[in-house]
């Protein structure tokens, strides 16, 4: 019981024999790795990219294991490793004699790219335009290059797949659609490929054109042509023309032979106007060429040459006519053109006369007249009727980029139309932007003096100006940004007219206003230059070179006379006067004074007066308060002369009442020479006025006074005045 001994136990746990692999990851892994514990496996997958032949693999094995690669000890977190490959890492237990292998594999995540990194075909002429912003693509290719059929190589990110593919032919007339998709089969992106020839700079050429400057009147047809080529191609070839007074040009398409385009045109595609006209030639780029501009014109001959329009003949005052001639004589000697046709110069069989402004008269053939010139106007009468050629010549050739002019002298001028048409005068005065030239004046049927805006082809007419000028005659209408004259408070015209059997002059007048002035000024005309049988007034104006005045326009003024005369050489018996009625200060009056035959009239009431013609015959208008019209005709009452005087059957007697405040008992009677009174003809009433009674000639019997001498005696009795006037008349 007391003998002892001590035993030691040790208690030992059998060594572990597991081999597994409880977790395996990497950093640059992209998700959870795939830990296969039946098969072995270890499965990771790491960002596109990502450089995997040295990774640091962190991992935890089974208590007591330890992990090798290629005999290698494998410490988690310190050992790199590369794993381009699977790594086969060997798990040794505990017990160190059981082992379990197990395969690691790394893979990096699929492309997701659709980039196409390069586009190119052979025959591009510079680098492509790659636009990723825009997944769009632009490629240039040589002019001339067919572009139904290209082979493209392309490059894209990897992996990435595209269609239609590279290498393959494709049309790229239009724009190509190539879509990509990525290397994850998901991801699809499309591209716009467009294949832009080289731009064409190269305009067409013309080797040659036929464009005649001449048609020859007559002639069926003209045929015009280019001969056009281009280095890819012509588009179109057209023709384009318009009559030289016309802006626009028409245009014609044209078919061609052998590169040769040909138009044909006919006489009355030219015209007496003429034709302006040219050939276009256009490619498929928009490159272009014309030929040369053309002014194409008849030319006549002596047989083709229209006749000189719108002549009279008959030789009488009456036949006179002005004409002008627009195109280019060959020979415009009057001899050739005019003699030839009426014979020998016999002015008692025709005549022709123009006015010379050097000398202030009309020069004739064969004393100082010898040639037509154009732009100028020439008076023509020939008893006999005979058509006058304008040929052998040419239309003149002008166009509205190239206009006809006329020259004018200071004073008058005898001008003719340039062309072949009517142009408005009111549009050569704009265009030219120009003062102190006056409007034009011509003669309507030859007898008929006025002015008008028209200067009608192969016609003419008068033109004063203040200073020697060149005017430009526009063919067409002229845009005028002259705003129109505004009428001043006070201003007034009067037109006259003045007629004596078949001539009248309608060109004069008289009048005030506020920006006038004495002598010559805008407003004022000067009195056409006298032919052939003449009928004008005239305000005399001795300070100025040109002293007569047809219209006479005064600064405004309070009162005012006017003294004119009528001249004419017109073989007639009576004249007479037609004014229109002029808007005058309120409280003012305007009255025409005859002189001569001691009569007033109203011109605020009458709008004629007729008088018998004589060469001259003087007149005075008066214009103020009814003092200042007294003083200036010296009485308040005025017995005119009676006409006709002699007397054949009955006559006429005029007297005027001024004075508006008194009315009158007026008693107007016929006295034999010896005091015997024959007939009170007016016993009345009457208050201011211009009056006309007329007598027949009889006594109170009714019976025809003998032939003989008579006295008309006017008596008025008024509440402040009395007063007798006589006058006497011849009964035959």
């Amino acid at each position: 019981g007391l003998t002892t001994l001590s035993w030691v136990v040790t208690v030992t746990a059998a060594p572990n024999i597991e081999t597994e692999v409880l977790s395996f990851s990497i950093p640059e892994q992209t998700k959870e790795g795939i830990l296969d514990v039946s098969n072995q496996t270890i499965s990771i997958e790491v960002a596109l990219g990502t450089n995997i032949t040295a990774l640091i693999p962190g991992f935890t094995l089974s208590n007591g294991s330890t992990a090798f690669v290629e005999s290698v000890e494998q410490i988690s977190g310190i050992t790199s490793r590369d794993f381009t490959s699977d790594v086969n890492y060997t798990i040794t237990a505990e017990d160190g004699l059981t082992t379990l292998s197990w395969v690691v594999t790394v893979t990096t995540a699929p492309n997701i790219e659709t980039e196409v990194l390069s586009f190119s075909i052979p025959e591009q002429t510079e680098e492509e335009i790659l636009d990723v912003s825009n997944q769009t693509i632009s490629i240039e290719v040589a002019l001339g290059t067919n572009i139904t059929a290209l082979i493209p190589t392309i490059t894209l990110s990897r992996g990435a797949t595209i269609s239609p593919s590279s290498g393959m032919t494709q049309d790229f007339t239009s724009a190509v659609t190539y879509t990509t998709v990525a290397e994850n089969g998901t991801t699809i992106q499309n591209w716009i490929v467009n294949i832009i020839i080289e731009a064409d700079l190269i305009n067409p050429e013309i080797i040659s054109a036929v464009q005649p400057e001449i048609y020859k009147a007559g002639t069926s047809e003209v045929a015009l042509s280019i001969n056009a080529i281009d280095n890819v191609g012509l588009k179109e070839v057209t023709f384009h023309s318009r009559f030289a007074n016309k802006n626009d040009f028409a245009s014609i398409s044209l078919e061609s032979t052998d590169e040769v385009f040909e138009h044909t045109i006919a006489e009355q595609d030219v015209t007496n106007i003429g034709m302006e006209y040219f050939f276009l030639a256009r490619d498929e780029a928009g490159n272009s060429i014309s030929s040369d501009t053309t002014i194409m014109v008849l030319e006549y001959s002596a047989e083709t040459g229209p006749p000189i329009p719108n002549l009279s003949s008959g030789g009488l005052p009456t036949n006179w006519r002005m004409f002008s001639i627009p195109f280019t004589l060959y020979d415009n000697h009057v001899a050739t053109m005019i003699e030839s046709k009426l014979g020998a110069y016999d002015k008692s069989k025709w005549r022709i006369v123009h006015y010379n402004n050097d000398t202030d008269k009309f020069i004739e053939y064969k004393q100082g007249l010898s040639v037509i010139e154009r732009g100028k106007a020439y008076w023509l009468n020939s008893v006999e009727s005979v058509d006058i050629p304008m040929g052998p010549g040419k239309g003149a050739g002008e166009t509205i980029d190239n206009l006809a002019t006329i020259s004018l002298q200071k004073g008058w001028n005898q001008i003719g139309n340039p062309y072949p048409f009517d142009v408005l005068w009111s549009n050569i005065l704009t265009y030219n932007n120009t003062t102190g030239i006056g409007g034009l004046k011509v003669y309507q049927g030859g007898t008929s003096l006025l002015e008008s805006n028209i200067l009608k082809a192969f016609s003419g007419g008068y033109v004063f100006a203040d200073e020697a000028t060149i005017l430009q005659i526009p063919m067409g209408n002229v845009s005028s940004v002259i705003s129109k004259k505004q009428k001043n408070a006070g201003d007034w015209i009067l037109n006259f007219q003045v007629e004596s059997g078949q001539f009248s002059n309608l060109i004069s007048g008289l009048g005030m206003q506020n920006k006038a002035s004495a002598s010559k000024d805008q407003f004022d005309k000067i009195r056409v230059p006298r032919y052939n049988k003449f009928i004008d007034i005239t305000f005399e104006h001795r300070e100025y070179y040109a002293p007569n005045f047809a219209m006479d326009i005064v600064p405004l003024a309070e009162e005012y006379t006017w003294e004119f005369n009528v001249g004419t050489n017109v073989n007639e018996s009576q004249t007479k006067l037609v004014w229109s009625i002029p808007e005058i200060h309120s409280g003012k009056k305007l009255m025409l004074y005859d002189e001569a035959k001691n009569v007033v009239i109203d011109m605020q009431e009458e709008t004629t007066y007729s008088f018998e013609t004589t060469n001259t015959k003087g007149f005075k208008v008066v214009y103020g308060n009814e003092a200042y019209i007294v003083s200036e005709v010296g009485q308040n009452i005025i017995l005119g002369n009676n006409y006709p005087n002699p007397v054949l059957d009955k006559t006429t007697i005029p007297f005027t009442i001024l004075n508006t405040e008194d009315s009158y008992q007026i008693k107007l009677t016929i006295y034999s020479m010896v005091g015997e009174e024959i007939k009170v003809i007016t016993n009345k009433k009457l208050s201011q006025g211009t009056y006309a009674i007329e007598w027949n000639s009889t006594d109170y019997s009714g019976k025809l006074v003998s032939p003989g001498i008579y006295i008309y005696q006017l008596e008025a009795v008024s509440k402040n005045e009395k007063l007798s006037i006589s006058e006497k008349m011849i009964i035959k």
